[in-house]
């Protein structure tokens, strides 16, 4: 019986995770600008080889999110109301800091010679009651931010282009998910494209 109920388990488990993976949105390579990027970091990713973050400014622009709102909430400060700006202001506030030693910096709007849109593909908020299932409760009541994010040159040219997939479990607000992995990832990626 044992035996059994480990089995079924690890199928909910495989299953619930698979659905979650398998309905969020792609990459969107015609607005990143590119042909294909590969994962690392961040689920994909590309940057184009003569581009170094170092010395850089960036002006960050609202995310666009042409997708419908969903229902629920979340008890943290990301809501999909504010979902565009909440995207764009946590390049500066969680990375700016901790990359001074590379010159480069992020910039809430405004224009120069680098700018970075982005859009949001899909927004769910975490299911609270779904937190009591430990892994199994933490897939199937996943909340889950998909987005895309490029770096264009004054010309137009994308020089960095990224899809990202957040995914917060039940019991972790969504906005304490993205700072933290943005903050971590985002770091990491910019440290190292910093030539």
């Amino acid at each position: 019986m044992k035996r059994a109920f480990t089995l079924l388990a690890g199928a909910l488990l495989a299953g619930a995770f698979s659905v979650v993976a398998a309905d969020s949105p792609k990459e969107d390579l015609k607005f990143l600008g590119i042909d294909k990027c590969k994962k690392d970091k961040f689920d994909c990713e590309w940057v184009d080889p003569s581009f170094s973050f170092s010395g850089k400014t960036i002006h960050v622009q609202k995310f666009k999110k042409d997708i419908e709102a969903p229902k629920g909430e979340d008890y943290g400060e990301l809501d999909f109301k504010n979902a565009d700006t909440f995207m764009q202001k946590v390049f500066t506030e969680k990375t700016n800091d901790k990359i001074e030693k590379t010159g480069c910096k992020f910039v809430v709007g405004g224009s120069g010679e680098y700018t970075l849109t982005g859009q949001i593909t899909e927004f769910r908020y975490p299911k609270k009651g779904a937190a009591w299932g430990g892994w199994i409760g933490e897939a199937a009541g996943s909340g889950t931010i998909v987005y895309d994010w490029k770096i264009v040159d004054k010309s137009g040219k994308t020089v960095v282009a990224v899809h990202h997939k957040i995914v917060a479990g039940a019991s972790y607000t969504l906005d304490r998910r993205v700072n933290n992995v943005h903050g971590d990832d985002m770091v990491d990626f910019v440290r190292k494209h910093a030539k």
